[in-house]
């Protein structure tokens, strides 16, 4: 009832894909450079 989301469901949101994507390298190097300063 609540929900004002598109209801066109697409089996593959590329956009989503590639955000998704991007922020897992943003913090996997993010996670890197703190660890190196840590270590």
């Amino acid at each position: 009832m609540g929900k004002k989301k598109k209801q066109k469901k697409k089996p593959i949101n590329w956009q989503e894909l590639v955000i998704s994507a991007v922020i897992d390298l943003i913090i996997g190097t993010i996670l890197i450079i703190i660890g190196k300063y840590i270590g």
